[in-house]
């Protein structure tokens, strides 16, 4: 159960820094001053950076064990 967890909080980082950077490149190709550049590119990595901290939130809180509960069930499992 940890190393699943290890492994969706990695593919959650690598994966917004994926798309980040490919965000980045469409910035530096179609903005051309420098200064709105600069503030698209930090307003991009300052918009990962808050994604990844709630993404790694939301797998921490909801890292529960899976359980099997019968059919029409409505426990909660813990």
């Amino acid at each position: 159960a940890e190393a699943a967890a290890l492994a969706a909080a990695g593919l959650l980082i690598l994966a917004l820094i994926h798309g980040t950077n490919g965000m980045r490149t469409l910035v530096n190709d179609y903005v051309y001053k420098p200064g709105p550049r600069k503030a698209l590119t930090a307003t991009l990595w300052i918009a990962c950076i808050v994604e990844i901290v709630l993404g790694l939130i939301v797998l921490i809180v909801f890292a529960v064990e899976p359980c099997i509960a019968g059919a029409g069930s409505a426990n909660i499992c813990m």
